[in-house]
C-alpha cells in the first residue's frame, strides 16, 4: 500500500521530482546485513531514538526494543517495510507509466469523475502489476533471513523467527540435518505450488486486461 501511494503520488512530473526518487529508492540499494547492524545501534536500549523520545516527552525512556515480544516483532516489521517498500514503488510506477491513456480518456469523456476513473479504469488495468508484486514480495518475506538473525537470532524466544532461522537454527545448531533438509524440500514444494498458482492468476489477470482494453471506446 505504501509503494503503490507513493508511486501514485509521484507519476505526475514536478519540481524535485528526481530528489524524492532518489529518497524513496536508497533503502533498497543497502546491503541487508548493513541494514540489520545499522538498526541495531539505533535501536538498542541507549540508543538514539530512546535518546529522542526522552529529549520530546521530559522523562527518561529505555524500551529494550529486541528484548521484550511486541516491540521486537513491531521492529522487525517497520524495518522490512522500509527496506522493501521502494521495490513495490518502482513496479507500480512502472505500471502506473505504461499505462494506457486511450481507456482513461474515453472514460474522461463520458463523464467519470477522479474516484470512477481510478477504481474502475486504473485498478483493473494495474491488476497484474499488483499480483505481480504481491507475489515477489510474499516469496522475499518468506526469504527474510539476514535483517532477522543480525538483529534478534529469531528472539525473543522464537517470537520473530522465520522459516529460514529456524531451517538453520535446526539445522546447524541442534544438528538435526535430517530435520532440517526435509523441512528445506517441504518448503521448496509450498513454493513452488504458490508460484504456480500465482502464474495462473498472472495469466487469468493478463486475458481479463486484454478484454478490458478491447471492450474501451
Amino acid at each position: 500500500m505504501i509503494g503503490f501511494t507513493l508511486a501514485y503520488l509521484m507519476r505526475e512530473p514536478f519540481r524535485g521530482r528526481g530528489f524524492f526518487y532518489l529518497v524513496f529508492i536508497t533503502p533498497m540499494l543497502i546491503v541487508p546485513i548493513a541494514i540489520g547492524y545499522n538498526f541495531e545501534m539505533l535501536l538498542v536500549e541507549k540508543g538514539p531514538l530512546n535518546q529522542l523520545a526522552s529529549w520530546i516527552t521530559g522523562r527518561e525512556i529505555l524500551v529494550s526494543w529486541f528484548a521484550e515480544k511486541i516491540p521486537a516483532f513491531l521492529s522487525i516489521i517497520f524495518i522490512e517495510v522500509w527496506n522493501w517498500t521502494p521495490f513495490v514503488f518502482i513496479l507500480m510506477l512502472a505500471g502506473l507509466s505504461s499505462m494506457p491513456r486511450e481507456p482513461i480518456e474515453a472514460a474522461r469523456v463520458l463523464g467519470a469523475n477522479r474516484r470512477q476513473i481510478f477504481f474502475h479504469v486504473e485498478l483493473p488495468l494495474l491488476r497484474p502489476v499488483i499480483v505481480l508484486a504481491l507475489v515477489l514480495r510474499f516469496l522475499e518475506a518468506l526469504g527474510e533471513y539476514p535483517k532477522v538473525w543480525s538483529l534478534t537470532r529469531g528472539g525473543p524466544g522464537s517470537y520473530t523467527e522465520t522459516m529460514p532461522v529456524y531451517l538453520y537454527v535446526t539445522s546447524w545448531q541442534y544438528f538435526n540435518i535430517s530435520k532440517g533438509a526435509a523441512m528445506s524440500y517441504l518448503v521448496l514444494l509450498i513454493v513452488a505450488a504458490m508460484v504456480y498458482v500465482c502464474i495462473r492468476v498472472l495469466l487469468r489477470e493478463k486475458r481479463a486486461l486484454e478484454a478490458l482494453y478491447r471492450s474501451a471506446p
